[in-house]
């Protein structure tokens, strides 16, 4: 999965190759990050957190309680 970066950067690529992208970075970043879309389905769905790559999952787990 592309970053927000680098999804931009291609979009830009895109255009510059005289294309035309059919996703933009904004539809990218709400369709394909969990953070931005789960909100919207939440109620639907199981549960889910979402945690940054640095977080101690081990620790954010036993938080939860969900044994």
């Amino acid at each position: 999965m592309a970053t927000a970066d680098e999804y931009e950067a291609l979009a830009r690529a895109v255009v510059e190759a005289a294309a035309v992208s059919l996703t933009g970075p904004g539809e990218h970043l709400s369709a394909h990050r969990l953070p931005n879309w789960y909100p919207l389905v939440a109620e639907f769905t199981p549960e889910t957190r979402v945690y940054p790559a640095d977080a101690d999952i081990a620790a954010e787990l036993r938080s939860l309680g969900w044994g």
